[in-house]
């Protein structure tokens, strides 16, 4: 989270932490692949943070 916020700056406050465990729709729809990082219904990374796809995400206006 500390890398992820640094990318993201102020809008790192708006990064929420979902437990997948309680949710059986996402625990089917990710599984093992976690974590996922997703911003708003854009998938941009998973299993470990890719800072340089975040950045790609960002630069595109995401």
């Amino acid at each position: 989270m500390v890398q992820l916020a640094e990318v993201l700056g102020e809008a790192a406050s708006d990064v929420a932490v979902i437990d997948i465990a309680d949710d059986p729709e996402l625990e089917a729809r990710y599984g093992r692949r976690i974590p996922v990082l997703m911003a708003d219904d854009d998938f941009v990374c998973s299993y470990r943070l890719d800072l340089d796809r975040v950045r790609g995400y960002l630069r595109q206006g995401g």
